[in-house]
Protein backbone atom coordinates (compact mmCIF):
# COMPACT_ATOMS: atom_id res chain seq x y z
CA UNK A 1 0.00 0.00 0.00
CA UNK A 2 1.78 3.31 -1.21
CA UNK A 3 -0.15 4.95 2.38
CA UNK A 4 2.18 2.96 4.06
CA UNK A 5 5.37 3.42 2.48
CA UNK A 6 5.77 7.44 2.17
CA UNK A 7 5.55 9.66 4.88
CA UNK A 8 3.38 12.88 4.39
CA UNK A 9 5.14 16.87 5.51
CA UNK A 10 2.56 19.26 6.23
CA UNK A 11 4.62 22.74 6.51
CA UNK A 12 2.11 25.08 8.08
CA UNK A 13 2.43 29.02 9.39
CA UNK A 14 -1.17 30.34 11.34
CA UNK A 15 -3.17 28.02 10.08
CA UNK A 16 -6.83 27.75 10.64
CA UNK A 17 -9.60 24.77 11.16
CA UNK A 18 -8.77 23.48 7.29
CA UNK A 19 -5.27 21.94 8.68
CA UNK A 20 -7.42 20.01 10.86
CA UNK A 21 -9.59 18.82 8.01
CA UNK A 22 -6.30 18.09 5.83
CA UNK A 23 -4.86 15.49 9.04
CA UNK A 24 -8.49 13.94 9.00
CA UNK A 25 -8.38 13.31 5.56
CA UNK A 26 -5.06 11.74 5.40
CA UNK A 27 -5.81 9.67 8.28
CA UNK A 28 -8.73 7.80 6.42
CA UNK A 29 -7.15 7.21 3.64
CA UNK A 30 -4.73 5.61 5.65
CA UNK A 31 -1.32 7.46 6.13
CA UNK A 32 0.41 6.08 9.14
CA UNK A 33 2.92 8.82 8.92
CA UNK A 34 2.44 12.44 9.23
CA UNK A 35 5.21 15.09 9.77
CA UNK A 36 3.55 18.49 10.44
CA UNK A 37 5.77 21.54 11.09
CA UNK A 38 4.23 24.59 13.04
CA UNK A 39 6.77 27.44 11.70
CA UNK A 40 6.53 29.76 14.44
CA UNK A 41 3.03 30.44 14.24
CA UNK A 42 0.83 32.98 16.50
CA UNK A 43 -0.23 32.12 19.44
CA UNK A 44 -3.83 32.84 18.81
CA UNK A 45 -3.18 29.84 15.84
CA UNK A 46 -1.31 27.22 18.25
CA UNK A 47 -4.66 25.72 18.98
CA UNK A 48 -5.26 24.29 15.33
CA UNK A 49 -2.29 22.13 15.94
CA UNK A 50 -4.45 20.02 18.37
CA UNK A 51 -4.99 17.69 15.97
CA UNK A 52 -1.44 17.12 14.83
CA UNK A 53 -0.63 16.66 18.92
CA UNK A 54 -3.68 14.35 19.53
CA UNK A 55 -3.29 11.58 16.44
CA UNK A 56 -1.01 8.89 16.98
CA UNK A 57 -0.24 9.16 13.26
CA UNK A 58 1.34 12.40 13.43
CA UNK A 59 4.64 14.24 15.03
CA UNK A 60 4.84 18.00 15.28
CA UNK A 61 7.90 19.92 14.54
CA UNK A 62 8.00 23.23 15.80
CA UNK A 63 10.03 26.26 14.90
CA UNK A 64 10.28 28.57 18.10
CA UNK A 65 9.99 31.83 15.56
CA UNK A 66 8.70 31.67 11.88
CA UNK A 67 11.79 30.89 9.83
CA UNK A 68 10.05 30.14 6.26
CA UNK A 69 7.87 27.45 4.13
CA UNK A 70 11.68 26.25 2.89
CA UNK A 71 13.14 26.28 6.19
CA UNK A 72 10.22 24.31 7.52
CA UNK A 73 10.39 21.39 4.73
CA UNK A 74 14.30 21.23 5.49
CA UNK A 75 13.13 20.10 8.99
CA UNK A 76 11.34 17.87 8.08
CA UNK A 77 13.12 16.28 5.31
CA UNK A 78 16.08 16.18 7.96
CA UNK A 79 13.47 14.10 10.49
CA UNK A 80 12.52 11.89 7.87
CA UNK A 81 16.43 11.48 6.87
CA UNK A 82 16.98 10.36 9.92
CA UNK A 83 14.18 8.81 11.76
CA UNK A 84 11.87 7.04 8.56
CA UNK A 85 14.65 4.09 7.29
CA UNK A 86 11.76 1.95 6.27
CA UNK A 87 9.80 4.43 3.78
CA UNK A 88 10.45 5.22 0.49
CA UNK A 89 10.07 8.23 0.38
CA UNK A 90 8.00 11.94 1.43
CA UNK A 91 4.86 13.51 -0.48
CA UNK A 92 4.74 17.41 0.73
CA UNK A 93 1.30 18.74 0.81
CA UNK A 94 -0.01 22.63 2.10
CA UNK A 95 -2.65 22.73 4.95
CA UNK A 96 -4.62 25.27 3.93
CA UNK A 97 -6.99 22.21 2.03
CA UNK A 98 -5.94 23.39 -1.59
CA UNK A 99 -4.06 19.75 -2.37
CA UNK A 100 -7.16 16.57 -2.19
CA UNK A 101 -6.41 13.88 -0.17
CA UNK A 102 -6.99 12.19 -3.68
CA UNK A 103 -4.44 13.91 -5.11
CA UNK A 104 -1.79 13.26 -2.25
CA UNK A 105 -2.72 9.85 -2.43
CA UNK A 106 -1.91 9.57 -6.51
CA UNK A 107 1.31 11.39 -5.68
CA UNK A 108 2.37 8.91 -3.10
CA UNK A 109 1.31 5.93 -5.82
CA UNK A 110 3.03 8.42 -8.55
CA UNK A 111 6.23 7.92 -5.90
CA UNK A 112 5.86 3.74 -5.47
CA UNK A 113 5.40 3.38 -9.04
CA UNK A 114 9.06 4.91 -10.08
CA UNK A 115 10.64 5.37 -6.42
CA UNK A 116 13.44 7.05 -7.68
CA UNK A 117 12.06 10.23 -9.69
CA UNK A 118 10.70 13.35 -7.98
CA UNK A 119 6.92 13.87 -8.66
CA UNK A 120 5.10 17.46 -8.95
CA UNK A 121 1.23 17.57 -8.98
CA UNK A 122 0.64 19.79 -11.77
CA UNK A 123 -2.06 22.04 -11.87
CA UNK A 124 -3.79 23.71 -14.99
CA UNK A 125 -3.50 27.13 -15.06
CA UNK A 126 -5.79 27.87 -18.00
CA UNK A 127 -9.56 27.31 -15.76
CA UNK A 128 -11.03 30.12 -14.96
CA UNK A 129 -11.24 29.87 -11.36
CA UNK A 130 -7.23 30.54 -11.08
CA UNK A 131 -6.27 34.11 -9.95
CA UNK A 132 -5.09 36.46 -12.14
CA UNK A 133 -1.67 36.62 -10.09
CA UNK A 134 -0.93 33.08 -10.11
CA UNK A 135 -1.61 32.17 -13.49
CA UNK A 136 0.56 35.13 -14.39
CA UNK A 137 3.33 34.35 -11.38
CA UNK A 138 3.88 30.30 -12.58
CA UNK A 139 3.68 31.08 -16.51
CA UNK A 140 6.47 33.70 -15.78
CA UNK A 141 8.31 31.08 -14.22
CA UNK A 142 7.76 28.06 -16.24
CA UNK A 143 9.23 30.48 -19.33
CA UNK A 144 12.16 31.25 -16.90
CA UNK A 145 12.90 27.91 -16.21
CA UNK A 146 12.55 26.77 -19.57
CA UNK A 147 14.55 29.42 -21.21
CA UNK A 148 17.51 29.89 -18.70
CA UNK A 149 17.15 26.37 -17.01
CA UNK A 150 16.11 24.23 -19.59
CA UNK A 151 13.52 22.51 -17.77
CA UNK A 152 10.09 22.53 -19.12
CA UNK A 153 7.82 22.33 -16.29
CA UNK A 154 4.41 23.43 -16.29
CA UNK A 155 3.98 24.00 -12.06
CA UNK A 156 6.80 25.57 -10.99
CA UNK A 157 5.15 26.70 -8.16
CA UNK A 158 2.91 23.66 -7.06
CA UNK A 159 3.87 22.51 -3.38
CA UNK A 160 2.39 19.02 -4.06
CA UNK A 161 5.80 17.31 -4.88
CA UNK A 162 6.71 13.47 -4.13
CA UNK A 163 10.60 13.73 -3.29
CA UNK A 164 12.49 10.24 -3.01
CA UNK A 165 14.12 9.44 0.01
CA UNK A 166 17.17 9.08 -2.09
CA UNK A 167 16.99 12.64 -3.62
CA UNK A 168 17.13 13.64 0.58
CA UNK A 169 20.59 14.62 1.00
CA UNK A 170 20.39 16.64 -1.81
CA UNK A 171 17.06 18.45 -0.61
CA UNK A 172 19.01 19.03 2.50
CA UNK A 173 21.54 21.01 0.76
CA UNK A 174 19.06 23.42 -1.44
CA UNK A 175 19.81 26.72 -0.25
CA UNK A 176 16.69 29.39 1.02
CA UNK A 177 14.69 29.04 3.88
CA UNK A 178 11.42 31.09 2.12
CA UNK A 179 9.57 30.60 -1.00
CA UNK A 180 12.59 30.31 -3.35
CA UNK A 181 13.58 27.44 -1.79
CA UNK A 182 10.73 25.06 -3.58
CA UNK A 183 12.18 26.87 -6.58
CA UNK A 184 15.78 26.22 -6.05
CA UNK A 185 14.70 22.70 -5.21
CA UNK A 186 13.65 22.52 -9.23
CA UNK A 187 17.37 23.56 -10.79
CA UNK A 188 18.86 21.56 -7.88
CA UNK A 189 17.16 18.31 -9.78
CA UNK A 190 18.93 18.78 -12.89
CA UNK A 191 21.98 19.68 -11.22
CA UNK A 192 21.69 16.42 -9.51
CA UNK A 193 20.44 14.52 -12.11
CA UNK A 194 17.50 13.32 -9.97
CA UNK A 195 14.30 11.98 -12.88
CA UNK A 196 11.07 14.20 -12.81
CA UNK A 197 7.67 13.75 -14.15
CA UNK A 198 4.38 15.54 -13.71
CA UNK A 199 0.91 14.30 -12.69
CA UNK A 200 -2.36 16.25 -13.10
CA UNK A 201 -4.11 16.95 -10.37
CA UNK A 202 -7.37 19.00 -9.47
CA UNK A 203 -6.50 23.11 -9.71
CA UNK A 204 -8.36 24.50 -6.16
CA UNK A 205 -8.14 27.84 -4.81
CA UNK A 206 -9.80 28.78 -2.27
CA UNK A 207 -10.93 32.40 -1.43
CA UNK A 208 -8.34 33.25 -4.49
CA UNK A 209 -5.86 31.90 -2.59
CA UNK A 210 -6.64 34.72 0.23
CA UNK A 211 -4.88 32.25 2.50
CA UNK A 212 -1.72 32.30 0.29
CA UNK A 213 1.70 34.02 2.74
CA UNK A 214 3.54 34.30 -0.75
CA UNK A 215 4.46 38.00 -0.31
CA UNK A 216 4.08 39.01 -4.02
CA UNK A 217 7.19 41.29 -4.44
CA UNK A 218 9.40 40.35 -1.62
CA UNK A 219 9.13 36.57 -2.19
CA UNK A 220 9.03 37.01 -6.01
CA UNK A 221 12.38 38.75 -5.58
CA UNK A 222 13.69 35.95 -3.80
CA UNK A 223 12.71 33.34 -6.29
CA UNK A 224 14.16 35.09 -9.41
CA UNK A 225 16.69 36.63 -7.60
CA UNK A 226 19.60 34.55 -9.78
CA UNK A 227 18.31 35.46 -12.91
CA UNK A 228 17.72 38.83 -11.70
CA UNK A 229 21.24 39.42 -10.89
CA UNK A 230 22.51 38.12 -14.40
CA UNK A 231 20.08 40.22 -16.21
CA UNK A 232 21.32 43.42 -14.13
CA UNK A 233 25.02 42.07 -14.46
CA UNK A 234 23.94 41.48 -18.63
CA UNK A 235 22.35 44.57 -19.13
CA UNK A 236 24.65 47.23 -17.34
CA UNK A 237 27.59 45.17 -19.66
CA UNK A 238 25.50 44.92 -22.69
CA UNK A 239 24.75 48.88 -22.50
CA UNK A 240 28.99 49.60 -22.09
CA UNK A 241 29.02 47.29 -24.88
CA UNK A 242 26.77 49.23 -27.31
CA UNK A 243 28.37 52.07 -26.20
CA UNK A 244 31.46 51.13 -26.89
CA UNK A 245 30.56 50.23 -30.60
CA UNK A 246 28.89 53.42 -30.73
CA UNK A 247 31.60 55.73 -29.86
CA UNK A 248 34.19 53.49 -31.90
CA UNK A 249 31.55 53.89 -35.01
CA UNK A 250 31.87 57.45 -34.64
CA UNK A 251 35.46 57.62 -34.38
CA UNK A 252 36.46 55.27 -37.55
CA UNK A 253 33.43 55.43 -39.53
CA UNK A 254 33.34 51.76 -40.76
CA UNK A 255 31.80 50.77 -44.09
CA UNK A 256 28.96 47.95 -43.47
CA UNK A 257 30.69 46.10 -46.94
CA UNK A 258 34.06 46.16 -45.26
CA UNK A 259 35.78 44.04 -41.93
CA UNK A 260 36.16 47.45 -39.70
CA UNK A 261 32.69 46.69 -38.50
CA UNK A 262 33.25 43.41 -36.93
CA UNK A 263 36.79 44.66 -35.49
CA UNK A 264 34.92 47.07 -33.66
CA UNK A 265 31.95 44.65 -32.63
CA UNK A 266 35.11 42.49 -31.35
CA UNK A 267 37.18 45.36 -29.54
CA UNK A 268 33.77 46.36 -27.77
CA UNK A 269 33.16 42.87 -26.25
CA UNK A 270 36.35 42.89 -25.18
CA UNK A 271 35.94 45.57 -23.11
CA UNK A 272 32.11 45.01 -21.68
CA UNK A 273 33.50 41.16 -21.38
CA UNK A 274 36.25 42.22 -18.74
CA UNK A 275 33.21 43.63 -16.75
CA UNK A 276 30.62 41.13 -17.37
CA UNK A 277 33.37 38.46 -16.18
CA UNK A 278 34.08 39.94 -12.83
CA UNK A 279 29.97 40.75 -11.77
CA UNK A 280 29.00 37.28 -12.81
CA UNK A 281 31.87 35.40 -11.11
CA UNK A 282 31.55 37.48 -7.98
CA UNK A 283 27.94 38.43 -7.83
CA UNK A 284 25.69 36.02 -9.67
CA UNK A 285 27.02 32.77 -9.46
CA UNK A 286 29.75 33.59 -6.47
CA UNK A 287 32.09 31.05 -8.53
CA UNK A 288 35.40 29.47 -6.96
CA UNK A 289 35.89 27.59 -10.42
CA UNK A 290 39.25 28.02 -11.14
CA UNK A 291 38.69 27.45 -14.74
CA UNK A 292 36.25 29.71 -15.31
CA UNK A 293 38.16 32.83 -16.48
CA UNK A 294 39.32 30.61 -19.18
CA UNK A 295 35.48 28.81 -20.21
CA UNK A 296 34.31 32.19 -19.92
CA UNK A 297 36.64 33.96 -23.06
CA UNK A 298 35.69 31.06 -24.65
CA UNK A 299 32.14 31.25 -24.97
CA UNK A 300 32.63 35.10 -24.69
CA UNK A 301 34.69 34.20 -28.05
CA UNK A 302 31.77 32.23 -29.74
CA UNK A 303 29.28 34.61 -28.81
CA UNK A 304 31.33 37.28 -31.08
CA UNK A 305 31.97 35.34 -33.42
CA UNK A 306 28.00 34.60 -33.94
CA UNK A 307 27.28 38.63 -32.84
CA UNK A 308 29.87 39.83 -35.17
CA UNK A 309 28.98 38.15 -38.05
CA UNK A 310 24.73 38.37 -37.87
CA UNK A 311 25.47 42.07 -37.51
CA UNK A 312 27.22 42.25 -40.74
CA UNK A 313 25.19 40.22 -42.51
CA UNK A 314 22.67 41.98 -41.20
CA UNK A 315 23.59 45.79 -41.90
CA UNK A 316 24.64 44.75 -45.35
CA UNK A 317 21.30 42.97 -45.78
CA UNK A 318 19.54 46.44 -44.38
CA UNK A 319 22.01 48.59 -45.89
CA UNK A 320 22.84 50.04 -42.45
CA UNK A 321 25.44 52.87 -42.95
CA UNK A 322 24.19 54.67 -39.81
CA UNK A 323 26.29 53.77 -36.48
CA UNK A 324 22.88 54.23 -34.41
CA UNK A 325 21.27 51.68 -37.00
CA UNK A 326 23.87 49.34 -36.89
CA UNK A 327 24.22 49.48 -33.14
CA UNK A 328 20.24 48.38 -32.96
CA UNK A 329 20.95 45.78 -34.90
CA UNK A 330 23.66 44.36 -32.70
CA UNK A 331 21.38 44.99 -29.67
CA UNK A 332 18.86 42.79 -31.07
CA UNK A 333 20.74 40.03 -32.19
CA UNK A 334 22.62 40.52 -28.45
CA UNK A 335 19.25 40.16 -26.49
CA UNK A 336 18.85 36.84 -28.42
CA UNK A 337 21.99 35.22 -27.27
CA UNK A 338 20.98 36.52 -23.07
CA UNK A 339 18.66 33.14 -22.63
CA UNK A 340 21.31 31.00 -24.43
CA UNK A 341 24.41 32.69 -22.31
CA UNK A 342 23.02 32.46 -19.34
CA UNK A 343 22.48 28.61 -19.37
CA UNK A 344 25.96 27.78 -20.85
CA UNK A 345 27.32 30.38 -18.00
CA UNK A 346 25.03 28.35 -15.46
CA UNK A 347 26.37 25.18 -16.48
CA UNK A 348 29.37 25.06 -17.61
CA UNK A 349 31.50 28.17 -17.30
CA UNK A 350 31.00 29.09 -13.26
CA UNK A 351 29.92 25.12 -11.97
CA UNK A 352 32.02 24.86 -8.84
CA UNK A 353 34.15 21.92 -9.31
CA UNK A 354 31.98 20.15 -5.91
CA UNK A 355 28.64 20.72 -7.59
CA UNK A 356 26.96 17.82 -9.14
CA UNK A 357 25.94 17.71 -13.18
Amino acid sequence: MPCERVSIIVPSYNPDEKLGAVIDGLCKAGFDDIIVVDDGSREDTKRFFEPARECEQCTLLVHEVNRGKGAALKTAFGFFSENRPDKIGVVTADGDGQHSTGDIVACAEALCETPDTFIIGARDFDLPQVPGRSRFGNKMTSFVFRTGVGMKITDTQSGLRAIPASAMPAMLEVKGDRYEYETNVLIALKHNRIPLREIRISTVYIEENATSHFRVIRDSVRIYANILRYAASSLICAGVDALAFFILTLIFRPDPDGWLISALVVAARVISSLLNYTLNRRVVFKSANRTSLIRYFILAACQVAVSSLCVKFLSMLLGAHAPALQTAIKVVIDVALFFISYRIQRAWVFKNSNDSN
